[in-house]
C-alpha cells in the first residue's frame, strides 16, 4: 500500500505520468498510469504498430465548399450536443451476457434476440440527414 501511494503522490507532484506494459488475456498491453484524486489510473493507449498511417487508408477527400449537407450535418450535430454524463452510460453487454449465461446454467435454451433496425439504409445522404433530424426533433418534443 505504501509504494502504491509512494507512486501516486510522485506522480502527482512531479506533473508526469507513468508508462507502463501489462498482460491481459494472452496479449501484451501498453498503458500510461496517472494519479486521479486517489487512484492511479491505467489508460491503455496502442504500440506504434497497431496504428496506421492515414496515407494508408482510403478516405474520402476533406470538403471544403458549403453545401446543404454539410448544413445539414452541422445541425445535426447541435441537436446531438449535449453535456458529457459518464452515469448515462453502463455496460448492457456484460449484463446481458451475464444473463444469458444464468439462464444456460439453468438448463434454459437462449433463442437469439432479433436485431431491432435502427435507421433505414438510402443511398441518398440528405433524406438520411432529413430523417436522423427529424428523429432528433420527436425525442425533444
Amino acid at each position: 500500500m505504501k509504494a502504491y501511494a509512494l507512486l501516486r503522490d510522485a506522480l502527482q507532484l512531479s506533473g508526469k505520468v507513468g508508462v507502463t506494459t501489462f498482460v491481459l488475456r494472452n496479449k501484451e498491453g501498453l498503458a500510461i498510469l496517472k494519479p486521479y484524486k486517489n487512484v492511479i489510473v491505467l489508460n491503455r493507449i496502442r504500440f506504434s504498430q497497431e496504428i496506421r498511417e492515414p496515407s494508408e487508408l482510403k478516405l474520402p477527400p476533406v470538403s471544403k465548399t458549403k453545401t446543404k449537407e454539410m448544413d445539414m450535418a452541422n445541425k445535426l450535430v447541435e441537436q446531438l450536443t449535449e453535456k458529457f454524463s459518464i452515469e448515462n452510460y453502463e455496460d448492457t453487454y456484460t449484463a446481458q451476457l451475464l444473463e444469458i449465461i444464468k439462464e444456460k446454467s439453468k438448463g434454459k435454451k437462449i433463442s437469439v434476440p432479433k436485431m431491432k433496425v435502427v435507421h433505414t439504409q438510402s443511398d441518398n445522404l440528405m433524406d438520411m440527414l432529413k430523417a436522423s433530424l427529424a428523429g432528433k426533433k420527436s425525442k425533444t418534443a
